[in-house]
């Protein structure tokens, strides 16, 4: 069997769409679950020790 035209596909939407769609949720979960920094430890009083000369 042959076509008489060729087929047409609109999917230019979907073929960005879910991509995209794929990277935000992907980031919004490794924003929500992913590993945290750990809190870096500040000195003790509200300023630092002058450096030694």
């Amino acid at each position: 069997m042959t076509f008489s035209a060729p087929l047409k596909l609109g999917a230019k939407g979907a073929l960005l769409a879910w991509p995209f769609a794929a990277l935000v949720l992907h980031l919004g979960l490794m924003a929500l679950f992913g590993p945290r920094d750990p809190e870096p430890e500040f000195p003790e009083g509200p300023y630092q020790a002058p450096p030694a000369a």
